[in-house]
C-alpha cells in the first residue's frame, strides 16, 4: 500500500532533505500511515492529525525536540516510539503525553536531560504500565513492584498490611537493585521495522553535558527546633534556611 509507509530518512538517500527539517511534515493525507521515520533531522516541533490514528511506529530520535506536549494526542495506537538523543527536560510533561498511549510497549528516551533525573525509569514504568521495553532494556516484575512502592506507597502499605500485618514499603524499594552498570552504546539497534543507528558515545555524552544542568533545593530542617524543644527549652524560632545545590 503506497500510503502505508512515509519515509523521511537519510539512510534511504534523502539525507540532504531530511537534515534540513525543523518541523515534522504534514502527513494527514496518508490515512493508512503505520510507520514513520523522521529521525536524524533538526525537528523542534511535531504534531499529527486525527487522520493518522493508525500510526503504530514513530521514529523521532536524533532531533532537537524540547517539548512534546500535545504532540501525540492523535496517535493513540503507537506501539513503538524512539525519542532518544533529543533535548527533552521535563519528566512530568513528557510522561503525561504517554499516559494515553495504551498500546505503547517500546520506548527510547535515553540521552535526554530528563533521563538523568533520579528514579526516572521507575517513574515511567509506573505511569506507562503498557511498557515492556524502556531504553533498550526489558522491564521485569521487580522493577514494576519498585515503581509502585515509589510512586504509590499507600497502595503497597495497604496491601502489605492486609497480607502480613506489617508495612513493607521500605523493604520493597530496598530489595530493588537498579542496574547502574554503564554499557557502551551499540552502533545500531534493531527495533520494530527499523535498524536504528547511534552516533559515537563521546559525541552524545558531550552534547548531553552541554544541554543538561540540574538544581535541587531543600530546607535545612536540622537547624529548626522541634515542637518539644520549643515548648520545653524555649528555643527561639528562626527563619528556615534554604539550601540550593546545582550540578550536572
Amino acid at each position: 500500500v503506497r500510503s502505508a509507509i512515509f519515509f523521511v530518512s537519510e539512510e534511504e538517500g534523502r539525507g540532504k532533505l531530511s537534515q534540513q527539517l525543523t518541523e515534522a511534515p504534514d502527513v494527514s493525507r496518508f490515512s493508512l500511515l503505520k510507520y514513520l521515520w523522521l529521525n536524524n533531522n533538526k525537528i523542534k516541533k511535531v504534531t499529527f492529525s486525527p487522520a493518522n490514528y493508525i500510526l503504530c511506529e514513530l521514529y523521532l530520535h536524533n532531533n532537537k525536540l524540547t517539548d512534546i506536549t500535545g504532540s501525540l494526542k492523535n496517535v493513540k495506537s503507537l506501539r513503538i516510539l524512539t525519542l532518544h538523543n533529543n533535548w527533552l527536560t521535563d519528566v512530568l510533561k513528557t510522561v503525561k503525553e504517554f499516559r494515553n498511549l495504551k498500546f505503547l510497549h517500546t520506548l527510547n528516551l535515553f540521552h535526554n536531560p530528563l533521563a538523568l533525573e533520579p528514579d526516572y525509569r521507575l517513574y515511567l514504568i509506573y505511569y506507562v504500565p503498557s511498557l515492556q521495553n524502556l531504553d533498550q532494556r526489558g522491564i521485569d516484575q521487580q522493577e514494576r513492584e519498585a515503581s509502585v512502592a515509589l510512586c504509590n506507597p499507600d497502595r503497597v502499605r495497604v496491601r502489605q498490611s492486609l497480607a502480613f500485618g506489617t508495612n513493607a514499603v521500605v523493604e520493597v524499594i530496598a530489595q530493588y537493585q537498579p542496574k547502574r552498570k554503564i554499557r557502551p552504546c551499540p552502533s545500531h539497534y534493531n527495533i520494530g521495522m527499523a535498524q536504528v543507528k547511534f552516533p559515537p558515545d563521546k559525541e552524545l555524552s558531550s552534547e548531553i553535558m552541554k544541554r543538561s544542568i540540574m538544581q535541587f533545593s531543600c530546607i535545612d530542617w536540622k537547624k529548626m527546633p522541634t515542637a518539644k524543644q520549643k515548648r520545653v527549652e524555649r528555643i527561639p524560632t528562626l527563619s528556615p534556611q534554604k539550601i540550593t545545590v546545582q550540578f550536572r
